[in-house]
């Protein structure tokens, strides 16, 4: 499995992220680097800091957002190389029990929102499969796609969804040429 990865899959996701922004047709508001004011304010609240906004972020904040509430969240490190990114990135836009779900419908599990021991157990037989990941990046476009700010962003989300797809399958195809 990836615990090694993490580094690698944060750098992708981060590469999409843009600066600072409050788009009026974002229901998730004020974002830096992907982290929304409430997702930054509740992490600070939890970790016994002042609120602050978002905006003043440091990088150190961001990683350690990523690490707690999303790639630990989806089981990155139990996730092979590629599907180890498609899940931590969907997770980080779409929230970690929504890419939960879409995994369980992919692997044919009750698609609970709760990785436990059923989804891992599942997951065994497409060890390093670089299937599951095509299919759950066509299942994310069409999950896109459902969306009411489609319109507004679907242009966007859809390069990141290409290039967070390339970025998977070549890690995969990295990861089984080394095994």
């Amino acid at each position: 499995m990836s615990a090694a990865n993490f580094l690698a899959c944060f750098a992708e996701t981060e590469s999409f992220e843009g600066g600072y922004v409050d788009n009026p047709h974002d229901p998730g508001g004020a974002t830096l680097k992907g982290v929304t004011q409430a997702v930054y304010s509740a992490w600070l609240i939890h970790h016994g800091r002042p609120d602050a906004a978002v905006r003043d972020a440091s990088d150190a904040d961001i990683q350690a957002i990523y690490r707690a509430q999303f790639w630990d969240a989806v089981r990155g490190d139990d996730l092979y190389a590629g599907l180890d990114l498609v899940m931590v990135d969907f997770g980080w836009g779409s929230g970690p029990v929504t890419a939960i779900k879409y995994l369980q419908r992919q692997l044919g599990v009750a698609d609970d929102g709760q990785f436990g021991v059923m989804t891992l157990a599942a997951l065994k037989p497409f060890a390093n499969s670089p299937n599951l990941i095509n299919s759950l990046c066509a299942a994310r476009l069409s999950f896109f796609q459902r969306l009411t700010t489609w319109r507004y962003f679907g242009t966007g989300w859809t390069n990141r969804l290409n290039g967070i797809h390339a970025k998977s399958l070549a890690m995969n195809a990295a990861a089984r040429s080394a095994t």
